[in-house]
Order: structure tokens, then C-alpha cells, then sequence
């Protein structure tokens, strides 16, 4: 099995089997309707430049709910890890164009989001921090063309192929591993 779903299962796993999701990630099937029937959202909709686009962001976010479902709801199934390998070989071959437009996707990528494991807010002027109880982890941020750079004092900077970037969804690579956060309408 690729090592990138090894770690993104393990980490999921971790969090989800040991209760320590967000409370975000925890939705009734009745929240999930309210989500879904909710008036329309105030985040801004990268559109697609092209047919060929429109095509790969239709597949990238069929793909997008495919492993959240899976991230959020089938941990304990055995059929589980061969189901995510495959949703994300494919997500890694749905890289956004190098020529999206980076001001659309900062805008975009501003707000709460969670990640498997931590909450975020990420801000306009390029700051990110870890949110939560006591949490004092932060970062810069910036997206340039199909690109997201988050930078952590441990880290350093490091470059990602952005994949899909919406309303509900930030799905990202570094060419192995595959990364996905959710917005977070509660902040």
C-alpha cells in the first residue's frame, strides 16, 4: 500500500478511534441534512477556466465526499484502506492548473478548517494557527498559482499541489501523501 494512505489512515485512526476529533467532525446524519439545505455559503467558488477543468473539479469533488465519507465513517471497516488507497492514487492525478487564480484561492482558503487530527484559522494576511484548547502552534501561509506553502518554525516551508479548494473542501499533495481539511462553518 503507497505510504501516503499508510500515514493519512494511521492518523485518522489515531484520532478518530480515540476520541479526540473536533467536535466539527462529528456530525449527526441530522446535521449533515442542515448543512447540506443551509442558504448558500459566503465562501467564494473557484471556477473552472476551462471545460477540461470543469471536468477535473466535478471528479476532484465526487472524489473530495468519497474520502471524507471514508475519513469520517468507515475507519472500523476492514474494506476501508484498500477504498481510501484508491481515492487518493486518483485525487493525486486531479491537480488543480497551474494557471488558477491565486486571489480567488487565498480568499477561499481563509476561515476555520479541520484536518483529521487539529482545528485552523487561517487569515488574510498569511498567519495560520492551531485552534483548540491551549494550542500555540501557528504559521505563514500563501498559495501561488496551483500551489499552497505553509511555512512552522519546526518545518520550515514547504510547497503543495493544491487539488481541490471550495467551499467545503482543501485537498492537497506533495506528490506522495495527501492531505484533506473541511471548512468549519462553526469557527
Amino acid at each position: 500500500m503507497p505510504r501516503y494512505c499508510n500515514k493519512l489512515i494511521l492518523v485518522t485512526s489515531v484520532v478518530l478511534l480515540s476520541g479526540c476529533v473536533s467536535g466539527g467532525l462529528r456530525r449527526s446524519s441530522d446535521a449533515s441534512q442542515e448543512t447540506r439545505s443551509a442558504a448558500p455559503r459566503p465562501f467564494p467558488r473557484v471556477e473552472a477556466r476551462e471545460p477540461e477543468d470543469s471536468v477535473r473539479l466535478m471528479r476532484a469533488r465526487l472524489l473530495a465526499t468519497r474520502l471524507s465519507d471514508e475519513t469520517k465513517n468507515h475507519m472500523m471497516q476492514r474494506e476501508h484502506i484498500c477504498r481510501l488507497t484508491e481515492i487518493c492514487s486518483e485525487l493525486k492525478t486531479l491537480i488543480a492548473p497551474s494557471t488558477m487564480d491565486a486571489d480567488r484561492a487565498t480568499t477561499a482558503r481563509c476561515g476555520h478548517w479541520l484536518s483529521p487530527r487539529h482545528g485552523y484559522e487561517y487569515k488574510r494576511d498569511g498567519t495560520w494557527r492551531m485552534t483548540g484548547d491551549g494550542e500555540t502552534t501557528a504559521g505563514r501561509w500563501r498559495i501561488k498559482g496551483n500551489t499552497y506553502f505553509s511555512e512552522h518554525a519546526i518545518s520550515g516551508e514547504r510547497g503543495h499541489l493544491i487539488i481541490l479548494l471550495d467551499s467545503d473542501y482543501f485537498i492537497y499533495t506533495d506528490g506522495t501523501e495527501v492531505f484533506i481539511e473541511w471548512r468549519n462553518n462553526r469557527g
